[in-house]
């Protein structure tokens, strides 16, 4: 759940509710064109949304906070 906070469904992660919704999804993600393109925008906006989310990201952004 705290993942959804940082990490949103479809666009920068890919979260699923049981084990059939998993097959589907893997079999979309890797057997089809539109599934695989998906998948790399997917993963770019993951590497993108993890460089932003680091302690030090974090750090800095509670001491821009107090320094108001």
């Amino acid at each position: 759940q705290n993942l959804e906070k940082i990490f949103l469904p479809n666009i920068s992660m890919l979260y699923y509710k049981d084990e059939k919704e998993l097959i589907e999804l893997t079999d979309f993600y890797i057997n089809t064109k539109e599934g695989q393109q998906k998948a790399r925008e997917i993963s770019i906006n993951a590497r993108k949304v993890a460089k932003s989310n680091t302690w030090n990201s974090r750090f800095d952004d509670i001491l821009k906070y107090f320094k108001k």
